[in-house]
């Protein structure tokens, strides 16, 4: 009986990604096709619909790693994340300065 349960389940999940799919692919073939102002509204509903209804949530949410090392992993990705944008941005501001054209 939970095997066929999880097998709607996952049924279930695979036809809400091919939906969305669908919904996200249409949209996007009226912006790319099409010119009219109506066309271009639906395509701009068609993409947000899915966030009105949101994702199917599981029966039972379970987690494979501690919460130590999540909340370790969150941190870690963060720091790395920060760091990866300040030397992005030092990087950029120091060769836009470098290559600039001068007066003279």
């Amino acid at each position: 009986m939970a095997k066929v349960r999880a097998e709607q389940e996952k049924g279930g999940t695979r036809r809400a990604r091919r939906r969305r799919a669908g919904l996200a692919g249409g949209a996007l073939a009226l912006l790319a096709f099409t010119r009219r102002a109506l066309y271009a509204f639906l395509a701009v509903v068609l993409i947000v619909l899915p966030h009105f209804y949101g994702a199917p949530q599981p029966a039972h949410f379970a987690v494979a790693a501690p919460e130590a090392l999540a909340h370790r992993f969150v941190v870690a990705a963060t720091l790395v994340s920060f760091l990866f944008w300040a030397a992005l941005g030092a990087s950029t501001g120091y060769f836009y300065r470098r290559f600039e054209p001068r007066a003279g």
